[in-house]
């Protein structure tokens, strides 16, 4: 399959925003390393490019021994600088394929509201199993939910990598939304901004991780992950339960508020461990008071 091809098939958003972040990183690679560096990336890109086009065979061969050839004859520094551009581009464009995911979705549900729940949704595991609430609320009582949260965290991975990673994420969200020339100028300057902090941040550790690096790992995890989305799974699976046959607004599985549930099914942190019920409990504190915990 041609490049032009893949091109021609991403879908028009998508080629939109994975254009947008790789020509803002060339800004950025260019303004730190100067046109050198980003001839030498654009240079083996198409290298890349050119090979995955040819036939398996002599000539493909010969394009792999060329493009080693070429990664050989930089420096080691050189050779890092253009490694750390090509990280950063599949970073950007996992970002923006998981956000034209997010819209895929959304735009599923909003063409077919009438035909009943998404597929794999919580809705649809509802309506299978809760054709007979009992055995929906049999199954609810036996679930468990263990996260296991290693002391030696194998994710190579800077936390402050990740978090830059997260605030893109949310600006590439808001190119869906901004309409105005000056919101798209603001969103567009604030993603230059972070990839070039995403840029100047070291990808690994430059030292052996510590207890204390341990206990911020973990707890980035209830920052990040748990208080906001835990909360939100109760919420989404509450409103899933309450179109159930014989089942009124005030008897879902978590009631409304998380108070109540479904018979025998504990309230959201019952089985999350000492940390989880202080997830539930805090789940709606405003953020400076959770950082306590």
């Amino acid at each position: 399959m041609s490049r032009e091809r893949d091109r021609a098939e991403l879908p028009i958003p998508l080629r939109r925003d994975v254009r947008l972040l790789g020509d803002l990183l060339g800004e950025v690679i260019r303004e730190a390393g100067g046109q050198d560096l980003l001839d030498d990336v654009e240079r083996l890109r198409r290298a890349v490019i050119e090979a995955r086009d040819k036939p398996p065979g002599d000539e493909a061969d010969l394009a792999g021994d060329q493009i080693a050839a070429l990664v050989a004859s930089w420096p080691l520094a050189r050779a890092e600088l253009v490694a750390k551009a090509f990280t950063i581009y599949f970073h950007l464009t996992n970002l923006a394929e998981e956000r034209h995911r997010v819209r895929t979705l959304r735009g599923q549900a909003e063409l077919a509201p009438g035909l009943g729940p998404r597929r794999e949704s919580l809705a649809a595991a509802v309506a299978r199993f809760g054709a007979e609430p009992g055995q929906l609320h049999e199954l609810l009582a036996r679930l468990r939910v263990q996260p296991v949260l290693t002391a030696h965290p194998t994710e190579a991975r800077r936390r402050a990598v990740a978090a830059a990673l997260r605030r893109m994420a949310r600006l590439i969200a808001e190119l869906d939304t901004a309409r105005l020339p000056a919101e798209l100028a603001e969103v567009r300057r604030r993603l230059r901004e972070e990839i070039g902090l995403l840029w100047l941040t070291a990808p690994l550790r430059v030292k052996p991780i510590g207890p204390a690096d341990e206990v911020r790992t973990v707890m980035a995890v209830f920052d990040d992950t748990l208080f906001s989305l835990a909360p939100a799974f109760y919420r989404a699976l509450d409103q899933a339960c309450r179109g159930l046959r014989g089942q009124g607004p005030r008897d879902g599985v978590a009631g409304g508020a998380g108070q109540r549930g479904v018979r025998g099914v504990a309230p959201p942190g019952q089985h999350l461990g000492v940390r989880g019920r202080l997830a539930a409990r805090t789940s709606r504190a405003p953020a400076t008071s959770r950082r306590r915990w």
